[in-house]
């Protein structure tokens, strides 16, 4: 009984792409940026990044708050004038979500539209 509910589960939560040949998300492309968005991406906690031993930056990585795919955010790590305080935030997912649009490099659509910057604090 317990496999037949995790499997109808799945089945709500995905649906059979065949142009993709696998699933797609049912969550369609949206811009909009929902409310607690930012607050859950900012809650997220900064990790060194290394590339051959060397400091690139830092980043952060977790579940999108919209479509649940996991996403990322980088700070580079730049000499600047001026610090930087904040850096661009989007699901940049790699889950298929219907009407993305062919030029969009991944994601659900949050932060494809308005900006959203959050805190490298």
């Amino acid at each position: 009984m317990f496999a037949g509910e995790l499997l109808r589960g799945w089945a709500a939560a995905c649906i059979l792409c065949r142009q993709w040949g696998g699933y797609m998300s049912e969550m369609a492309w949206n811009t909009d940026i929902p409310a607690g968005w930012v607050d859950a991406v900012s809650a997220w906690s900064w990790r060194d990044w290394e590339e051959d031993d060397v400091r690139v930056g830092q980043r952060k990585w977790g579940p999108c708050p919209r479509c649940s795919h996991t996403m990322a955010v980088y700070a580079r790590a730049v000499q600047a004038i001026r610090p930087v305080d904040a850096v661009p935030a989007r699901c940049n997912c790699r889950e298929a979500h219907s009407n993305r649009p062919s030029d969009a490099d991944g994601g659900c659509g949050v932060g494809s539209g308005v900006p959203v910057e959050i805190s490298v604090r």
